[in-house]
C-alpha cells in the first residue's frame, strides 16, 4: 500500500510561530537547568534596564563600603513590584515600614506620608 503525499510547505507565519515556540521552549529548559546551550552557565552579570544601576552598586559593595537602605530596598523588590503592596498597606490604613519609605530616593516628609 502506497500513501501519496502532497509536498506542503509551512507558510511564513508558522514558520515563524514555530520558531519562536522552539526558542521558548530552549529558553524555559534553560531556565530551569535541564539542558540546552545555556544549561550550567549561570551568568552573574546583571541585565535589563537596571544593570548600569546594578553594576554601580556591585561596584561600590566590592570596594568595602554599603549601600544606603533605600538602595537595598531597591535591590531585593523593584518599586513597581511593590506597588500592590504599597496599595495594600494604604487601603489597610497602616502605616509604612521603613522598607516602603523613601523607594524612589525622595526625600519623605510628614505631608508625603499622609498621602499614603
Amino acid at each position: 500500500m502506497k500513501i501519496e503525499t502532497l509536498p506542503v510547505d509551512f507558510t511564513d507565519e508558522q514558520k515563524r510561530y514555530l520558531e519562536g515556540f522552539a526558542t521558548g521552549l530552549q529558553i524555559s529548559k534553560a531556565g530551569r537547568g535541564l539542558g540546552g546551550a545555556a544549561a550550567g552557565k549561570a551568568s552573574t552579570e546583571p541585565t535589563g534596564p537596571d544593570a548600569a544601576h546594578l553594576k554601580a552598586q556591585d561596584k561600590i559593595i566590592a570596594s568595602g563600603k554599603k549601600l544606603v537602605d533605600q538602595e537595598k530596598f531597591k535591590r531585593e523588590e523593584h518599586p513597581f513590584d511593590a506597588y500592590a503592596r504599597l496599595k495594600q498597606q494604604a487601603l489597610a490604613n497602616a502605616a509604612p515600614s521603613k522598607a516602603t519609605l523613601n523607594l524612589r530616593g525622595n526625600p519623605v516628609s510628614e505631608r508625603s506620608l499622609r498621602m499614603w
